[in-house]
């Protein structure tokens, strides 16, 4: 009679951090598009700011393109700048 051992294998998780832009990884986002990205939201924001409302709803809109173009930017360049 032969006997087999199995040896138990300790497998180490593995946990990552990952951002996603309109369900796509950051990571696998090119520089053009990313510069897609940025261009959209400025098209957004200078819409917004051609018509001149004076709402905080409008405003609010306005701020979170303006995050948004910061946010893309800090991303194109962790992601594709030269190190």
């Amino acid at each position: 009679m032969k006997l087999t051992t199995t040896k138990k294998v300790n497998k180490m998780l593995k946990i990552e951090k990952v951002t996603l832009i309109n369900n796509a990884r950051a990571d696998d986002i090119t520089v053009e598009g990313f510069l897609n990205l940025i261009a959209e939201e400025k098209r957004h924001y200078e819409t917004l700011k051609v018509h001149d409302i004076d709402s905080k709803a409008v405003s609010n809109l306005m701020d979170q393109h303006n995050g948004n173009i910061r946010d893309l930017i800090k991303l194109l360049d962790k992601h594709h700048a030269e190190r």
